[in-house]
């Protein structure tokens, strides 16, 4: 067991925007990351939120906060990049907090919820009990100031850049030296650059039609949302989940210490990969319609002890490592008479077993997965892994 101050594996998850375009959450991201964490965070703006009562039911939000595994927050102001323009000079563009009294809770949530519940009294019981449970908070007031200091650090802000347009635009050349410089002009700021945003623009509508202009104060606009995403994550002492272009500029950013963040998330896809041939299984099994939300919350509920087995482990340890170990020792000889290794499989393991357990080598055959629990001296991860979790899998198009 650890101390209470000290860190626990997967202990908890920052969730924010996952997409730039169509819908804001991967739903089955979210329950992903909900059977291996012991607790989620949702940092959510008006379209989330919008999202998540429309998309996943008012009462599976609520089914998740009663259970203590979700908090739901609502940010009644957002970053900007703002551009201005005034004759006889070029564009100007500044950082800011954005706010409307339209975007309030108060105003937001109950259009939100009437839309997604048609019946009134249900939608208007389901209001309330949003209103009692969802936390109203802002971006820190800080948040422009230090989208301004990473704008106007060349270094930093080139090699952000860069690594966007990469993303964004695989088709176009980087200029090479690539040249943006964020530069203080009167009172706001001005952009002296040689990327070509024509050609930019040109290259991604060939490939992606529906794609969004890109233009400089929408690069530059994931500064202070990666900023926001950051100061979220560190509030909460949680790991961070958010848009694949802000997970690349907190890379550049950070470097090694955010690394270690991506490392867990592809844990616990290496995971899903090594016992099911795939890495996201529980993610698209949702995703698709495979599976249900009320089958994602049995899912959840039935990952309790499994993520008990994980809060005990080193955080630093490796997820498919300790899983292994813990299959390695289940020391079968010294539970069972010798007459009964004759017939003894290890029924539900699969071709972990093979490589993990020496006396599978010895012609031992196989057991029923009922009989291979009832041995067992107490709980095993394999125990959810192959029963709730495996079953939960077995959907069409997603066969284990």
């Amino acid at each position: 067991m650890h101390d209470a101050q000290q860190s626990i594996m997967l202990e908890a998850i920052c969730v924010r925007r996952t997409a730039s375009q169509g819908a804001p959450l991967d739903v089955g991201l979210l329950v992903e990351a909900l059977v291996f964490y012991q607790k989620g965070h949702i940092v959510a703006d008006a379209g989330t939120l919008e999202f998540l009562i429309s998309r996943s039911s008012p009462e599976f939000l609520l089914a998740l906060i009663d259970r203590d595994l979700l908090t739901l927050s609502y940010l009644e102001n957002m970053p900007g990049c703002l551009k201005s323009e005034k004759p006889g000079r070029g564009p100007r563009y500044d950082f800011a907090l954005i706010s409307s009294p339209k975007h309030t809770l108060e105003q937001s949530l109950p259009r939100i919820v009437r839309e997604a519940v048609k019946d009134e009294s249900r939608s208007e019981r389901l209001t309330r009990r949003l209103f009692s449970v969802i936390k109203v908070d802002k971006h820190h007031a800080s948040i422009p100031e230090l989208a301004r200091e990473d704008a106007i650090n060349e270094g930093t802000v080139e090699r952000v850049i860069e690594e966007l347009i990469r993303y964004k635009a695989p088709g176009y050349e980087v200029p090479s030296p690539l040249v943006f410089r964020f530069e203080k002009t009167d009172d706001l700021f001005s952009i002296n650059t040689n990327l070509d945003f024509g050609a930019i623009n040109g290259s991604v509508s060939q490939s992606n039609p529906q794609a969004d202009l890109i233009t400089p104060e929408s690069l530059l606009v994931h500064l202070p949302e990666v900023n926001s995403d950051l100061h979220f994550a560190a509030k909460m002492k949680a790991d961070l989940l958010t848009r694949p272009e802000n997970n690349l500029i907190a890379g550049s950013k950070l470097g090694e210490i955010f690394s270690s963040i991506k490392a867990k998330n592809r844990e616990i896809g290496n995971f899903q990969d090594f016992l099911f041939e795939d890495g996201r299984a529980i993610r698209e099994a949702i995703n698709s319609g495979g599976r249900s939300l009320e089958d994602s919350l049995a899912l959840i509920d039935a990952s309790k002890r499994f993520k008990q087995w994980i809060r005990d482990k080193d955080p630093s340890a490796d997820l498919l490592k300790e899983y292994c170990r813990e299959l390695s020792h289940l020391e079968w000889a010294d539970k069972l008479p010798t007459k009964s290794l004759r017939w003894l499989v290890f029924g539900g393991l699969g071709f972990v077993t093979g490589v993990l357990n020496p006396l599978v080598g010895l012609g031992i055959g196989a057991v029923d997965t009922f009989l291979v629990d009832k041995l067992l001296k107490g709980w095993r991860p394999n125990q959810f892994v192959e029963g709730p979790l495996r079953k939960f899998l077995k959907v069409s198009g997603n066969k284990s």
